[in-house]
């Protein structure tokens, strides 16, 4: 079931979601990852599954990142494989530190 961007984040995890971010995450997204949303009536909206898949993926890519994991978009020629080998990577290591 589609729900406004806004309103699955708040549901997930109880927060506010600012203009900035929003429209960051939907149109540059973040480490090459953007959230998977449409427009309906003017309003950006997703699916609960669509919002908490984009967080758990940009936040195992940063985390990548910082442990010095190069992470690209495919618009820099990147394989998708090669991307979601590295954001696996960053996963177990969260599960493995129990985040």
């Amino acid at each position: 079931m589609y729900r406004t961007v806004r309103t699955a984040f708040k549901e997930i995890t109880g927060r506010e979601l600012g203009n900035g971010t929003l429209c960051r995450w939907l149109l540059h997204g973040v480490c090459g990852i953007r959230l998977d949303a449409i427009k309906i009536s003017g309003a950006w909206h997703c699916t609960p599954e669509a919002m908490e898949k984009f967080l758990r993926e940009s936040s195992a890519a940063r985390i990548a990142i910082r442990q010095g994991f190069e992470i690209q978009t495919q618009e820099q020629s990147r394989s998708a494989t090669r991307t979601s080998k590295a954001i696996a990577k960053a996963q177990k290591t969260l599960a493995d530190a129990g985040i």
